[in-house]
């Protein structure tokens, strides 16, 4: 419910988020409007890209986007040209029909580790929203292990200090995965939540990096309107 609190929210604030000199998208809207080419497309998809990191992830750390000068344009086509200004980013479309935003120099390490087991429930709590399903695979023992060998943080404290309240409405998943990277554990996600999971990484010099995992809902396309 909050996220679409603030989706509302973003969404009243548009015309003062775009700078029409310079046509570009404010990173607060980023996630608004893809997840609504993604709903055109009749697609799911994912995000991966090198960032700052000092939102510590979520929807302010997003890339930033250009207008499109025809949003009639293919879903594929559209989004490279939204992402025009960042010319490592490389937009395309995989067998599965799930739509790939990914820039070439980021580290897939982590996205390609693969998981022993992940399971989609916590007890007697029901996972109903994409990023507690996101959290549950970053709270895996092979993930936290590996986040703290190679140097990498923020390593996620046990799931249930992560959890957030539940939804009687929501679409629930469930199951387990076995022997799955976490890049296959993510798009597993996306079978019960349409949207995009969005991977950021930034690098902290000698420190090692940090990165975050987030999921963004599709919307109704009619919700995002290019100005």
């Amino acid at each position: 419910m909050a996220r679409w609190v603030n989706l509302l929210f973003l969404l009243v604030l548009l015309p003062s988020c775009v700078a029409q000199e310079a046509r570009t998208i404010s990173p607060s809207l980023t996630g608004t409007i893809v997840g609504a080419v993604l709903t055109r497309a009749r697609a799911s998809g994912s995000l991966v890209y090198s960032g700052r990191c000092e939102n510590n992830g979520g929807t302010f750390d997003l890339p930033i986007l250009r207008l499109p000068a025809d949003r009639n344009t293919p879903p594929v086509q559209l989004l490279q040209q939204m992402f025009v200004d960042d010319p490592k980013m490389h937009v395309t479309q995989d067998a599965n029909g799930n739509i790939r935003m990914v820039e070439v120099d980021v580290s897939r390490d982590l996205l390609d580790l693969r998981i022993v087991q992940v399971s989609f429930s916590s007890g007697s709590h029901i996972l109903n929203n994409g990023n507690e399903a996101a959290l549950q695979i970053r709270a895996t023992p092979d993930v936290k292990n590996y986040m703290t060998v190679n140097h990498i943080g923020p390593v996620a404290s046990d799931f249930s200090l992560l959890i957030g309240p539940s939804s009687p409405d929501a679409p629930r998943i469930s199951g387990d995965l076995y022997y799955v990277t976490v890049s296959e554990a993510l798009d597993y996600i996306l079978k019960t939540y349409p949207g995009f999971w969005a991977y950021e990484s930034c690098e902290n010099g000698d420190k090692g990096r940090t990165v975050h995992f987030d999921f963004f809902p599709t919307v109704p396309y009619s919700v995002a309107k290019f100005p």
